[in-house]
């Protein structure tokens, strides 16, 4: 399995749809906590140093619910290197809510379309 640090839209999609407050500082706070955890993963997976993405600044995306399914799941597969990852208290979050976004998108009528 290959190992990558997702795209800043990708961090910025997550961070919309867990993060219900508009307190932009949260936000920042949440997007380096989901970079981190990658960055940590991608680094453990190659025996690397992490990169910092102190310098994080969450910007809003237009996406539909299925945009966000994906953008949390392909979060979570490259975070999956590890139990100690996959234990964390932020990906068991993006967890919950996609799985509650899944649950969501397919009880929809145009699931399939």
């Amino acid at each position: 399995m290959s190992a990558f640090v997702v795209p800043k839209q990708t961090i910025d999609l997550i961070v919309q749809a867990i993060c219900r407050t508009n307190d932009i500082d949260m936000r920042n706070a949440l997007g380096k906590q989901l970079y981190d955890l990658n960055e940590r993963a991608v680094a453990k997976r190659y025996n690397e140093t992490p990169n910092d993405h102190s310098d994080y600044k969450f910007e809003s995306v237009v996406a539909d619910n299925k945009e966000i399914l994906k953008a949390m799941n392909l979060w979570m597969y490259q975070c999956s290197e590890g139990e100690e990852f996959m234990q964390c208290r932020v990906f068991q979050h993006v967890k919950e809510v996609s799985e509650k976004l899944a649950a969501t998108i397919k009880a929809t009528k145009n699931f399939w379309e």
